[in-house]
């Protein structure tokens, strides 16, 4: 898969407010009666009225290979706010490999007066144009959209999901010949099940053979307006067998009662509780320490932003993944009073080398200018509102955040209950549930699923201690503002970083020891956290060196993999892999047809190293959607690199175990 940069928008040319596609000479929609093609072709023509009115408790999916303007998915939202059940959800996604701006979507889309009411939360929510997924979540109608910037063949071949009902909606075949062709046909048979529906405006012979091959079975139906014919009809078929590479399927959850039991609450912790309390589970909280985020996500302070490479890798598609979806998240659901701050950070070239990176990032030119933009030290002065030596990048949409009080914030749901002081020692599976016991082996809990988040938890779990996670020490200083002290209006990044104070607070640092387990405060980190500041910011670092009161300090240990990823999803039972696949010592390309042998009910959420801020989020829905088996807002190709069995098959591959 391409890897993830500025995605090319759609040209267009108006008339009468009709937006028309220089790239495929055709229009989007009819002015007059587009509404009622809609509604005709690809409603009607999936039975959706009758089909969302009984979808009472479940999950809706549907799957569009060009979302335009955008008219499928309002049309859809309005047809499932006014007849689907109050306990039912609604998936929608939908590829586009032009997508429109968000000033031409509202533009396109205002002319109709029956989206005035949804039209202003799907513009507020509209993603940058950069290709790849996109997750939008609209709770108060229970609908998720995920938007995948790209080919439609490529992106729905990194899709996982199980959809309902399919809109080919795109420019015809004989103006977008790329996109109707057999490939995508097969990877629809992939992603759907017996009794997948599907909706065409075109009959055309292409489209019609291509499907049929596929094991779509075909009607066609009187078309619409000037139309002769359209085509409809479903999946009667059985789905193409696994790729020959198991241990990265996602093994489908043991029977639950959506209940939960999730140790640790921290970042992790807290955003998987999130994320599921939000589809309707109970889950209980189980920490060793007095109250949350007392381990690594307890600084005062965090940035929020991506660091972005000018050849982006599969770590860097994941982090600006990340940034997005957090950025979306914390603007949804968190106030900012407090918890976060939308201030913008400025990551200054304070090296050779990092001035070189930064030169050929602009030079490459992959991301949106609003995303990230060259400035020069003059510039950076500006917005950091205190002299800044530096030249640098600034990303207007990054800030900071208060990792303690996101994680309080994330917990004070009431089907989220808490328990503090409680060190789970060892974890057994018991029938079908798993239990927990402490040190004197009592029983605190049991549920049939757990999710493990605790960091420092993992290792002694007989059933995860082979997991390569490793603690690496950091301090950050703290020294109280004055009213003497100089203004700071940005997160500021360098060889460390510093952001505004919270509550009177400057928090800047920080160091990184793999080596030092220790949690004492030293002074030598104090005095390299300032080396760094004045390297930035001379005028704040030399306003600290006459204060009389020492910075007072914090250590905490973030978890780390040993390729510095998250580890995600299901537990591998590390035994059955090792004799399932041992072949790949001899043979590492050698395709296998037998299921992975995962621990049931038993998940993982860490390794979020000094990222959690931005993977976090994204990790708590990515394990929301394994456990409910709802479309994942991640390409497969992300979800595999944090797939908590890679290491496994690593080493085996190496010959090494």
């Amino acid at each position: 898969m391409s890897q993830q940069t500025s995605c090319p928008n759609a040209q267009l040319r108006w008339c009468d407010n009709q937006p028309f596609s220089t790239q495929y000479e055709d229009v989007y929609f009819n002015s007059e009666n587009g509404l009622e093609e809609t509604d005709y072709v690809f409603l009607q023509g999936n039975n959706l009225k009758e089909r969302f009115r009984k979808s009472a408790g479940q999950n809706f999916v549907i799957a569009e290979t060009g979302f335009g303007s955008g008219m499928n998915f309002l049309s859809t939202w309005k047809l499932w706010l006014e007849h689907a059940p109050y306990d039912a959800r609604l998936h929608y996604i939908s590829a586009e490999r032009f997508p429109f701006s968000r000033e031409d979507l509202q533009k396109a889309m205002q002319i109709w007066p029956e989206f005035q009411a949804l039209l202003p939360e799907l513009i507020r929510q509209y993603p940058p144009l950069m290709s790849g997924f996109h997750r939008l979540n609209f709770p108060d109608s229970r609908i998720n959209l995920t938007l995948m910037f790209g080919d439609a063949t490529e992106m729905y071949s990194q899709l996982t999901a199980h959809i309902d009902a399919w809109f080919l909606d795109g420019f015809a075949p004989s103006k977008n010949a790329d996109m109707w062709h057999e490939d995508l046909f097969r990877i629809m048979a992939t992603l759907s099940h017996p009794g997948t529906t599907f909706a065409t405006f075109t009959s055309a012979s292409k489209v019609r053979k291509g499907l049929q091959a596929a094991g779509f079975e075909i009607k066609k139906i009187p078309g619409f307006g000037p139309k002769r014919e359209i085509l409809t009809g479903q999946f009667n078929s059985a789905p193409p067998a696994e790729n020959g590479t198991p241990w990265l399927s996602l093994p489908p959850p043991p029977p639950h009662r959506k209940h939960a039991i999730i140790i640790g609450a921290g970042l992790a912790g807290a955003c998987t509780a999130w994320s599921l309390v939000h589809r309707g589970w109970k889950v209980e909280v189980i920490d060793q320490h007095p109250e949350a985020a007392q381990a690594g996500s307890g600084n005062h302070q965090g940035a929020l932003y991506a660091k972005l490479p000018a050849k982006p890798i599969s770590s860097s598609q994941l982090h600006l993944h990340g940034f997005l979806h957090a950025l979306n998240f914390l603007n949804n659901n968190v106030p900012a009073d407090g918890i976060w701050n939308q201030c913008g950070m400025l990551q200054l070239a304070t090296t050779e080398k990092e001035k070189q990176r930064q030169a050929a990032l602009v030079d490459e030119n992959r991301y949106p200018e609003a995303l990230i933009h060259a400035v020069d030290s003059f510039q950076a002065s500006e917005i950091a509102g205190q002299p800044v030596p530096h030249a640098g990048l600034y990303i207007p949409d990054a800030g900071w955040v208060s990792p303690v009080r996101l994680c309080h914030y994330l917990l004070q749901h009431p089907d989220i209950h808490c328990r503090f002081n409680t060190r789970v020692e060892k974890i057994s599976r018991n029938g079908d549930e798993w239990h927990l016991y402490d040190s004197n082996d009592q029983l605190i809990a049991s549920s049939a699923i757990i999710v493990v988040a605790g960091a420092s938890e993992t290792k002694r779990f007989e059933q995860l201690s082979h997991l390569p996670v490793k603690p690496i020490r950091g301090q950050v200083s703290l020294q109280q503002t004055t009213p003497q002290a100089p203004a700071l209006n940005t997160v500021i990044c360098g060889e460390g970083y510093i952001s505004p104070p919270l509550d009177n607070r400057w928090c800047f640092g920080a160091s990184f020891d793999v080596k030092t387990p220790s949690d004492e405060i030293r002074a030598e980190d104090h005095q390299s956290n300032l080396k760094k500041l004045q390297d930035v910011l001379p005028e704040l670092a030399g306003h600290f060196a006459t204060q009389t009161e020492s910075p007072h300090g914090r250590v905490s240990h973030r978890c780390a993999s040993a390729d510095y990823l998250p580890i995600i999803g299901a537990a591998p039972d590390y035994n059955a892999f090792i004799s399932d696949f041992e072949r790949l010592r001899k043979d590492s390309k050698w395709r296998f047809d037998c299921q992975a042998k995962n621990h049931p009910g038993l998940y993982v959420n860490l390794a979020h190293g000094s990222k959690g801020l931005i993977t976090a989020p994204l990790g708590g829905e990515l394990l929301a959607d394994i456990l409910n088996m709802t479309p994942i807002p991640l390409e497969k190709n992300l979800i595999n690199v944090m797939n908590p069995a890679r290491f496994i098959i690593k080493n085996l591959k190496k010959g090494t175990i």
